[in-house]
């Protein structure tokens, strides 16, 4: 696995086992706070302010961070699970930098301990990053997904279906429907016609929403109730 650089100036990372990339080419940053934060964390803050997150792909932490960073500025109390089934070394993360990016919402200073909080917290272990927001890293697979959390907010931020389609299945989105709220959200960059179909098929009204930089559209689905 080795870093490069994405256009809006923000780095990833590349895997060579999957031979794909954890973000898109035109911006790590811009990706993950348009899919994933506006779309989805800023959406359900609309309504709530005790939000449990499930991140299915915590790859380089980008989401906790973004996710994090909002939360605290908007005062939101927050569990984020963070699931990944290969995570990445400490000197990879150290590559990344993303603590010393501009903070997209907060100050420079909370981004930054934010970001060494996320990178020095235990797997398995919930750990308080911040007031009011915690984080649990799992190093597991969603596949072995139980239905006893109770999520409002789902990233699904794994890789794309022609990489790992055992992971954009209908069982495994009926499993996640079954672990999430009545009323919760699951937002997805991939906005492939089976995929929202299957999303549906597992009970998800489904809406078809702007994509980021370089993708025209993206997904969000709520479960019913």
């Amino acid at each position: 696995r080795r870093t490069f650089l994405t256009e809006d100036g923000s780095r990833s990372v590349y895997s060579e086992r999957f031979g794909a990339s954890y973000h898109s080419t035109h911006g790590a940053l811009q990706e993950t706070q348009h899919v994933f934060v506006q779309a989805g964390l800023a959406h359900v803050a609309q309504h709530k302010t005790r939000i449990r997150i499930l991140d299915v792909g915590f790859g380089t932490g980008l989401n906790f961070l973004c996710s994090a960073a909002f939360a605290k500025t908007h005062h939101l109390d927050t569990d984020y699970v963070g699931v990944e089934a290969y995570p990445l070394g400490g000197a990879l993360l150290e590559e990344l930098s993303v603590g010393k990016l501009p903070a997209p919402s907060g100050t420079q200073s909370d981004w930054a301990a934010l970001d060494l909080a996320s990178r020095n917290a235990l797997w398995e272990c919930q750990i308080e990053v911040a007031p009011g927001i915690r984080l649990t890293k799992q190093c597991s697979r969603i596949e072995d997904l139980g239905a006893t959390s109770a999520f409002d907010l789902v990233y699904y931020d794994a890789f794309a279906p022609i990489t790992q389609p055992e992971l954009w299945t209908p069982e495994i989105f009926s499993r996640v429907y079954h672990a999430m709220r009545p009323g919760g959200v699951l937002v997805t960059y991939c906005a492939r016609g089976q995929v929202r179909r299957d999303l549906e098929a597992a009970g998800f009204r489904i809406e078809r929403l702007a994509g980021p930089p370089g993708k025209r559209e993206m997904l969000r689905g709520t479960k019913s109730g």
